[in-house]
């Protein structure tokens, strides 16, 4: 691979401020540059960990002075690095194109790799390459580097930030559910964040994780646009219990609000056709993806994280958004322990994939059977419903459970609990079932009420 503009811009950065060259040493390596720049960014990033400073020219050419060759080489890459401009706001982004351009590589390298010169392919061997290129993407993606400043050292910082957020309110705003009940508390949800949804079996798990996806990628957008579209977000639904041409007609059905019957025995009315062309229109000219992944149960999170990088290399751009139906369905390596403990290791590997990957996460769990007390509304929605596996809330930044009532399904409402919330009150909150079409609506901001269980809302009180 042939030096390209995107290895130099990444060593100016490394080599003009020491605070990117330590994040850089901490949690990459010279593997990430094209290969005849290999060599120079081992003795630039060898240098920095061992002296934890930037090195000069001079200090790189004194210590390889007796090698002749060597030392020419590394002028000659040094003048080019020395005529690129950069912008030190630049660096993250610059960081990641070069990560996913390595990622792209090593899955294009491993596609070849995987069928032999006869056209046949060795499992063995296979299964080998396949752990390999996994382990490498994540271990270049992880998330090593720390951030330390003092509190004087952060002011500056902080006010630039307050001031943005009082000149642009949206700045730094999660994605929103769609519901007002949990976007004004939760503010949306955040890359890094793990949302887990609870709920006794048939009361809506997996069609309330879909209409969140849904409302997440469509913004504030409406069917009726063509152009001059509000930002979205790109979805990755992995659905492990339907198939996929049943998950896409629910999903058409939520998008253009027509019954999902109808849409499956083609007897739509005149204009139900109307609503749902208007959605397909819509589709086609939208720039964001709401993909659909149709996986077998006993699927692995390193084969979640493969199609997740595959697509992120294949696309050119990554998803904003992870959606797991759900979580007990996926298998684990450590198959002797039980199933309580999968689903701590399950839920601490998606955790810890979504904030490698600087991304937001949602996923399901299934609560164990409810108190006898059937009186007390709080008995049937705390955190203790999590018992098969308490570890998963401890993985999670929100957890939130859909209360099972009596009669449930004649019921036109949904009852929504946010039991858990690592940065807010907690919150309960009412929204509406159009099971036909697979859509729950939204319902007015003054449906919530905050827990007092919550200390915040007692801070915000003084």
């Amino acid at each position: 691979m042939a030096m390209q503009e995107l290895d130099l811009v990444i060593f100016q950065h490394i080599l003009t401020s020491k605070k990117n060259a330590l994040e850089f040493v901490h949690g990459c390596n010279e593997k990430l540059f094209a290969i005849d720049a290999w060599r120079f960014a081992k003795i630039i990033l060898d240098y920095i960990r061992v002296y934890k400073e930037v090195p000069t020219r001079k200090v790189i050419n004194e210590r390889n002075s007796k090698n002749e060759t060597l030392l020419k080489y590394i002028n000659q890459l040094w003048d080019d690095i020395d005529k690129i401009k950069i912008d030190e706001r630049e660096y993250k982004p610059d960081l990641e194109k070069i990560k996913n351009r390595f990622t792209e590589k090593l899955i294009y390298d491993l596609k070849e790799r995987l069928v032999g010169d006869n056209g046949r392919i060795d499992i063995p061997k296979s299964v080998s390459e396949l752990h390999s290129a996994i382990n490498s993407i994540k271990g270049i993606n992880q998330v090593k580097a720390y951030e330390q400043r003092t509190l004087k050292e952060s002011i500056e910082d902080f006010r630039s930030k307050y001031v943005a957020k009082m000149n642009d309110p949206k700045l730094g705003v999660g994605l929103k559910t769609g519901y007002s009940c949990l976007d004004f508390v939760m503010g949306g949800l955040r890359n890094q964040e793990l949302l887990l949804v609870g709920a006794e079996t048939g009361v809506g798990k997996s069609l309330l994780m879909m209409n969140i996806g849904i409302n997440m990628w469509l913004g504030e957008n409406t069917l009726d646009l063509e152009k001059d579209f509000q930002p979205g977000a790109d979805i990755l639904y992995f659905s492990l219990e339907m198939p996929y041409a049943d998950m896409l007609e629910r999903v058409l059905a939520c998008i253009a609000k027509v019954p999902q019957t109808a849409i499956r025995d083609a007897t739509l009315t005149e204009e139900q056709k109307k609503q749902l062309g208007l959605a397909l229109k819509f589709i086609e000219k939208y720039p964001n993806d709401f993909t659909i992944i149709d996986i077998p149960r006993g699927a692995t999170m390193d084969s979640i994280e493969l199609i997740f990088n595959d697509i992120c290399a294949t696309k050119k751009k990554k998803p904003q958004v992870i959606i797991i139906d759900y979580l007990a369905l996926l298998s684990h390596d450590q198959k002797d322990v039980a199933d309580w403990l999968q689903l701590n290791y399950l839920s601490e590997a998606f955790h810890e994939m979504i904030r490698t990957h600087d991304v937001a996460g949602i996923t399901a769990t299934q609560l164990n059977r409810p108190s006898q007390n059937k009186g007390a509304s709080s008995e049937q929605t705390g955190l203790h419903r999590l018992s098969r596996s308490a570890l998963q809330a401890a993985n999670s930044n929100f957890v939130l459970l859909i209360e099972k009532r009596a009669n449930e399904q004649e019921l036109p409402n949904m009852q929504l609990h946010l039991v858990k919330s690592r940065r807010t009150p907690l919150v309960s909150g009412t929204i509406y079932k159009q099971l036909s079409a697979c859509a729950l609506l939204n319902s007015p901001i003054e449906d919530y009420t905050a827990s007092s269980a919550d200390i915040s809302s007692e801070i915000e009180s003084v």
